[in-house]
């Protein structure tokens, strides 16, 4: 089973397992999480504040037979062990209901273990509203590999013509380059 599995079914399970009131409840909580965490030990984690500014540390996994497990610092988790706090519930909903733009970093370690982002040299071209026209050099050559459209949004000038982009976006082009790990901080491990 891989992460992104277990990640599901921590938060399906989650959320099944939450009474009704609760669930209610998330929406008011989901603006407050913060830091939110799927570590590679397949544990979700995040903290989120409370109504009286007091942080709590939220952490779900997933244990024995699938049964999914919760903790929480505040109060209404320590006196019911029954069902998941608000806390628990939005950081599953959290994970559940991720954007496009959250899963890059996992489709690109799913496509390509070596590296998130894909560092290239090319030439710009022309631009769109949204997309730019790049032409693609061979490595360390001059030699043109092709012109290919990039999203903007994803999309960085590097150092003089070196371009960062996603590999999950450069994967289906015939492109080498640099492969690169991007944190989500924005710093940058070779």
């Amino acid at each position: 089973m891989t992460n992104t599995e277990i990640f599901n079914k921590i938060a399906k399970n989650t959320i099944r397992l939450a009474r009704f009131a609760t669930h209610e409840k998330i929406w008011s909580t989901l603006p407050l999480l913060t830091e939110v965490v799927a570590t590679q030990a397949g544990v979700l984690t995040g903290k989120a504040t409370g109504s009286n500014d007091e942080i709590y540390e939220v952490k779900l996994s997933l244990g024995e037979r699938s049964r999914v497990s919760w903790e929480c610092t505040c109060d209404a988790a320590k006196n019911d062990k029954a069902a998941p706090c608000k806390h628990a519930l939005a950081l599953a909903w959290r994970f559940q209901h991720r954007g496009l733009e959250d899963k890059g970093l996992e489709k690109a370690l799913e496509k390509a273990p070596f590296g998130s982002h894909l560092a290239f040299k090319a030439r710009f071209v022309r631009e769109t509203e949204k997309s730019m026209l790049l032409k693609v050099w061979k490595d360390h050559t001059k030699t043109v590999v092709g012109e290919y459209w990039f999203p903007k949004s994803r999309t960085e000038v590097a150092q003089g013509n070196w371009y960062l982009v996603p590999h999950f976006i450069t994967e289906d082009k015939s492109i080498s380059g640099t492969p690169i790990w991007r944190l989500a901080n924005g710093e940058r491990i070779k």
